[in-house]
């Protein structure tokens, strides 16, 4: 990290030729199958499933993590979880990162079989960011909406980003509806909702940039906890739901219409400015969709893709990805599995501008926006951290080809040809050892490689000790 200071000093002024702009769409634990055009019956999505429909849609998609702040600091660093350390949900407030492991005690609650290690729990600001290449090139720079890996001495606007709206620490708002709540939020209509403010927000700030290259990152909160939507849309889907089907939140459902009709809105007034023609579309989500109960409810579900946020199965990693990106892409379905470390790269290749090695982990897939192949590669996850409400225990997972990978470290692995299971139904481990060991030695050279931080045995441990119920 020595050369940072250099690369973050470098904002330069830059030919005013029109460059092209960049809008990434980040949603908060919205899962694969939350959109109706990857099948829901419930929930409704028409502006998605038309951008879907008229643009490249990424079929296996996955993001860096399967939790916000882990997720949200690849994306931004080009770095896999794994390198940048930070591999949980931040919390406030936060420890000194100081990097140590093996933990300083061998112990942890009895029911733990492993002592997890102590993660970063925000970004580091000596971390290069997407945002602060893209300045230096001459870029304006905002971010509107979820932060969340970091408070004010870590925030946006020492990270790249000279515009800051309703981004600091924390992971969701404690309310919805306005007064929100959110330090950075200071004024509003009582009542308004919070997915319509930041869209607005985020036009405005377009509007006032049109003239000039940009890159937004437009992160919505939603449809992180608390669940909350207006009361004319949960009295829409309570009408709707079916008891057969696993999809029956209506409040969420709102939620999901809420963003949907938002993305649908700054769609449109690219469309309507003319700035479409000239600016990168990225939607994508940190990670997939959560499964537990918010007021004795239970979130989402996943289906046919098994677990959720907090977990390395598919219904915590895959995502939804739709990329427009004018003069590349077509309408078509992209099988190519990537994950959101990729964008980086990608970004940088578009903006004429070349990647930085900090970003490690992130692959250009400019040549799948032209219809063309990326060459075959491993993608990588570590998660070594204790979940009790998701039945989580620390892990690590690579998917090579149509095969997947988990290893968990109390003492397991499994082993899925995805191709065949996306339900991550059979365990394939004991049927295809040799294809599990190999799998499983090609992980932990890259975990060894990426100096990844591990659990250990907890001297502790209890096997007849529960884990809390949540």
């Amino acid at each position: 990290m020595q050369n940072l200071s250099s690369c973050k000093a470098a904002v330069k002024d830059s030919s005013k030729s029109k460059k092209t702009n960049f809008l990434v769409i980040l949603t908060d634990d919205l899962g694969w199958s939350d959109v109706s055009y990857n099948g829901s019956k419930f929930y409704e999505t028409p502006n998605l499933d038309k951008f879907a429909a008229e643009n490249l849609t990424f079929t296996n998609a996955y993001s860096p993590a399967p939790l916000c702040t882990a997720s949200r600091a690849s994306i931004l660093t080009g770095k896999n979880p794994a390198r940048t350390r930070i591999t949980a949900a931040s919390l406030k407030p936060y420890p000194k990162p100081d990097g140590r492991f093996p933990p300083k005690t061998k112990t942890s609650a009895p029911w733990q079989k492993m002592v997890e290690p102590t993660p970063y729990w925000y970004m580091l600001s000596e971390e290069l960011t997407i945002a602060e290449v893209l300045r230096s090139q001459g870029y304006k720079t905002a971010c509107i909406g979820k932060w969340h890996v970091g408070d004010e001495e870590y925030g946006p606007e020492n990270q790249g980003f000279e515009h800051n709206f309703g981004a600091n620490w924390q992971p969701g708002p404690p309310s919805y509806f306005y007064p929100y709540h959110i330090g950075t939020i200071t004024s509003g209509v009582p009542g308004e909702y919070l997915t319509d403010r930041l869209s607005d927000e985020a036009k405005k700030f377009m509007e006032a940039n049109k003239n000039e290259p940009f890159f937004l990152l437009l992160s919505h909160y939603a449809v992180h906890t608390p669940i909350q939507a207006k009361a004319e849309d949960v009295e829409y889907y309570k009408k709707k739901i079916d008891p057969n089907d696993c999809h029956n939140n209506p409040t969420y459902a709102g939620m999901i219409k809420s963003m949907d009709e938002n993305v649908g809105e700054v769609l449109e007034y690219l469309k309507q400015s003319g700035l479409d023609e000239n600016t990168v579309v990225i939607f994508i989500s940190d990670n997939g969709g959560a499964t537990y109960k918010d007021n004795n409810q239970v979130i989402t579900c996943n289906k046919p893709l098994r677990g959720g946020k907090a977990t390395l199965y598919e219904g915590g990693i895959r995502t939804p990805m739709i990329v427009r990106c004018p003069g590349k892409t077509k309408a078509e379905k992209c099988q190519t599995p990537v994950t959101g470390t990729d964008m980086f790269s990608t970004i940088c290749e578009l903006a004429g501008t070349e990647t930085p090695k900090e970003a490690a982990d992130s692959v250009s897939i400019v040549p799948l926006l032209k219809g063309k192949n990326i060459a075959d590669r491993p993608l990588y996850f570590h998660f070594p951290h204790y979940i009790p409400v998701c039945d989580t225990t620390p892990c690590s997972s690579i998917r090579q080809g149509d095969y997947k990978l988990i290893k968990f470290y109390e003492g397991h692995s499994e082993l899925y040809n995805l191709s065949d299971d996306i339900g991550e139904t059979k365990n394939l481990a004991e049927k295809m050892p040799e294809k599990a060991s190999q799998m499983q030695k090609q992980l932990e050279e890259w975990i060894e490689s990426v100096e990844a931080q591990l659990p250990i045995a907890n001297s502790a441990y209890d096997p007849k000790a529960e884990a809390p119920k949540q």
